[in-house]
């Protein structure tokens, strides 16, 4: 929840936006540094994967679809996570921030579709199949769908574009100036 909060607290974020790089070269960066320290605690955690193999004898395309499952819904969650670290330079609003943003795509299924919506749409699963939930079912139950990783994937994409629309909207602030 820190990645921009923090920057923005100790006032290095103007240091990182003065370098000779992009703002979607910084964005990146930060994204796949976060997302570094959430795989590397991911693997940690293959230990009781170990545990199980001494003690039974697991399904390893079924623990491997839900790794990859959790993987990817992490990936996707902490765009959402970056975008409320930037809204702020507190770490615990943009914890509660990030809260709540992550709690839509988790959440959204159990919102009852209205019946008008349903009848235009032409279905009454639309928010079902939005949900995180939904998505994330088949990698655990062993398959790894397409659609699955393409949720994922564009939810990650559509967060780390929202980071980009905001870091540029400190470039649109300055207005004009004159000489």
């Amino acid at each position: 929840m820190g990645a921009w909060a923090e920057e923005k607290k100790q006032g290095t974020d103007e240091l990182l936006f003065t370098l000779p790089v992009s703002d979607l070269e910084v964005l990146l960066g930060k994204y796949f540094a976060v997302l570094k320290v959430y795989s590397v605690v991911l693997v940690f955690s293959l230990m009781h994967c170990l545990v199980l193999e001494l003690i039974g004898d697991p399904d390893w395309g079924l623990i491997f679809s839900t790794y990859l499952g959790y993987w990817l819904a992490g990936c996707a969650l902490l765009g959402a996570g970056m975008v409320a670290s930037f809204l702020t330079n507190s770490s615990t609003v943009a914890f509660v921030l990030a809260a709540l943003l992550c709690s839509i795509p988790v959440f959204i299924g159990n919102i009852p579709m209205p019946v008008a919506l349903a009848t235009i749409v032409g279905s009454d699963r639309l928010f079902e199949d939005l949900s995180l939930a939904q998505q994330f079912r088949p990698f655990g139950m062993g398959f790894i769908p397409l659609k699955g990783v393409l949720y994922f994937l564009s939810f990650a994409g559509f967060m780390l574009y929202v980071n980009l629309v905001l870091i540029g909207q400190r470039h649109w602030s300055g207005g004009t100036r004159d000489a």
